[in-house]
């Protein structure tokens, strides 16, 4: 999406911080794409956490096809920034 971000990311044991995560990434990605003082992120962001049991595919679909919904393509996999393990439907 060329306004926002969307990632399913599972931790992996107790230790697990998705505040860490999302900090250490958007510095990352700053580094990456950004020419110095340009801005890249709005302040804070929205999770949502999926307990035991939830459809983890239901949402990853959600993600994926975000750019469908978003009128930018007719098929998600037309869409050039997507990737995912689950891509292949």
């Amino acid at each position: 999406m060329p306004d926002h971000f969307h990632a399913v990311v599972e931790g992996t044991d107790d230790a697990a911080d998705l505040r860490r995560f999302a900090s250490l990434f958007r510095k990352r990605a700053t580094v990456a794409c950004c020419r110095p003082g340009r801005r890249l992120w709005q302040n804070g962001y929205y999770e949502r956490v999926l307990w035991p049991g939830a459809n983890v595919l239901a949402v990853i679909d959600y993600v994926i096809d975000n750019p469908v919904r978003a009128g930018l393509v007719e098929k998600a996999t037309d869409y050039g920034f997507s990737w995912s393990v689950t891509f292949e439907r």
